[in-house]
């Protein structure tokens, strides 16, 4: 499976691509203005997926003098400008041509063909969601589907998911609005099946976009995983508090935490005790000279000490937390 959502991106990007081919013919034997929309509709997604094909790939960038946490955002920013352009394209150019075809109606036939495009586009469309919905599974451990669709950091997964669940219900909607308008003569269903899959592409864009505004704008880590840093780092003896903590996610499936660190100064100066070996130190003491180089090795000892115990809890963290890449813990 391609990492990161590029299996469910490039799956999508080949069904549209001959989704856009059959449904423009369609139109075109058609005239329907649900068919129109639908065209539109597969046109908007191939763009759309190319722009998450290419955010997927700029992200993978390793960081850089100029970006110390590297590329990961690149991903949100296009699949942000994605969602724009399912709103503005697939959104507005369906309503707009469904209400021209409300106030101005044209005749139109439903031929055979129309049916067959119809039909193969609800399969393609199915498959491709299909697939979006089994990559998303495979990573949202047991949580439930609502909760891990608001949490999740995939959003070209999410993207996917989303536009090609609309492109199913976008098919059913023409299906219906063709039948309605050919079959039964009510002249205004057309129309009114593409401004329903026009307004339907709009619901989307807004959900994607605010979903990649919220990781662009330094998004936190989910609350289940900050709970489980937090629960590794307070097992810890030698720390007493833990305070003002942050993090943000940085890509899909890494992110930064920081915070701040109250060691328990009890087990630190047992641990220096040790490793220096005072009692032994300090009977030997002969002069202020050597109190003072005692006093300077313990301070040594003790800053040594504190260094080595964040390390540890850092790498700890670093390895029973997936994604948990950057790591920041300071000394309160």
């Amino acid at each position: 499976m391609a990492a990161g959502g590029e299996r469910a991106v490039l799956t999508a990007l080949a069904g549209n691509g001959v989704l856009l081919v059959i449904k423009t013919l369609a139109y075109l034997l058609s005239g329907s203005g649900a068919m129109l929309a639908e065209a539109v509709h597969s046109a908007a997604d191939l763009g759309n997926q190319a722009l998450l094909y290419l955010g997927l790939k700029q992200s993978k960038r390793g960081p850089s003098e100029a970006f110390h946490f590297g590329y990961g955002k690149d991903r949100f920013l296009w699949a942000l400008v994605s969602a724009a352009g399912i709103f503005f394209v697939g959104c507005g150019v369906s309503v707009t041509h469904g209400l021209h075809a409300l106030f101005e109606p044209e005749e139109h036939g439903a031929g055979f063909v129309v049916w067959l495009v119809l039909i193969i586009s609800l399969i393609i469309d199915g498959y491709v969601l299909r697939a979006a919905i089994e990559e998303l599974d495979a990573k949202r451990d047991g949580r439930p589907w609502l909760r891990y669709l608001r949490e999740t950091d995939d959003t070209s997964t999410l993207a996917v998911l989303f536009e090609d669940g609309a492109a199913c219900l976008g098919v059913i909607f023409a299906m219906i609005g063709i039948f309605m308008s050919s079959v039964l003569h009510i002249w205004w269903a057309d129309a009114a099946a593409a401004i329903t899959i026009g307004l339907l592409l709009g619901v989307v864009a807004i959900f994607l976009g605010a979903q990649n505004r919220a990781y662009l704008l330094d998004r936190a880590i989910s609350a289940d995983v900050q709970a489980r840093i937090l629960g590794l780092i307070r097992k810890e003896h030698s720390v007493a508090k833990i305070l003002d903590v942050k993090s943000r996610v940085v890509s899909a499936n890494l992110f930064s935490f920081n915070a701040d660190i109250e060691f328990d100064g009890a087990v630190l100066s047992e641990r220096v005790m040790k490793r220096m070996n005072v009692e032994e130190a300090y009977a030997k003491l002969e002069s202020p000279e050597d109190l003072d180089r005692l006093l300077d090795e313990h301070a040594k000892v003790v800053v040594d000490e504190l260094g080595e115990e964040v390390d540890r809890i850092e790498r700890k963290v670093r390895d029973q937390v997936p994604g948990a890449r950057f790591i920041q813990l300071e000394v309160d």
